[in-house]
């Protein structure tokens, strides 16, 4: 039987969204919009390298 480190966070999959919606009579989509929001904060947190801007030809 495998384990995983309980302080480690996981994300909510979808699997686990439709669980949760079905039994807090939620919707999936509400778990899933705020894992994606968690995950986007996460991300904006961590230093990132500029990006140059793409230039498109007309």
């Amino acid at each position: 039987m495998q384990t995983r480190d309980q302080t480690a966070p996981s994300a909510i999959s979808a699997d686990m969204a439709l669980r949760l919606a079905q039994a807090l009579n939620t919707s999936a989509e509400m778990w899933l919009e705020m894992q994606l929001k968690y995950e986007l904060w996460q991300a904006a947190q961590r230093p990132r390298t500029p990006v140059a801007p793409l230039h498109t030809s007309r």
